[in-house]
């Protein structure tokens, strides 16, 4: 059913002009038109994907939340972790100043053997050194009383 034009618009164009373009603009409506159930149909999809954006808007907040506790977590472990390591590297210190000080005095002890073997080895080595003096001045002596002697 054409819907008629203004009064107007009739008198400037004329009767068949007008007749046309009603009939142009209802096929163009008509083919632009959308029925009613398509948009009812659409409109309840749209509002689907809505309630869907709207659950998963819910959801990014509680992961969001999660990671939030998560990281929160990870920082408490790892300063768990970290007083840890420390404590044992305060042990390992210790130990190890511990082993640090028994093998200075024991390397002291071996450096006071090593001078008392010296001071041994140096008042053997006189000894040795006199008695040798000692053999060789007796047999200078001794063949000196024997070549002095009549009949020697």
């Amino acid at each position: 059913m054409l819907t008629p034009l203004p009064e107007t618009v009739q008198s400037i164009l004329g009767e068949n002009a007008t007749r046309d373009l009603a009939r142009w603009l209802e096929d163009a409506m008509r083919e632009g038109h959308i029925p009613r159930e398509e948009w009812n149909d659409a409109r309840t999809r749209l509002a689907n994907v809505e309630h869907g954006v709207g659950v998963l808007q819910a959801d990014v907040s509680v992961v969001q939340t999660q990671v939030t506790e998560l990281r929160a977590d990870m920082r408490a472990f790892q300063s768990d972790v970290n007083a840890r390591f420390d404590r044992m590297n305060e042990g390992m210190n210790d130990r190890f100043d511990s082993m640090n000080g028994r093998f200075d005095s024991m390397n002291q002890s071996f450096n006071d053997r090593f001078d008392r073997q010296e001071e041994r080895m140096a008042r053997q080595t006189r000894w040795a050194i006199g008695l040798v003096g000692l053999m060789s001045t007796s047999v200078t002596v001794l063949l000196a009383i024997q070549t002095l002697m009549p009949g020697g």
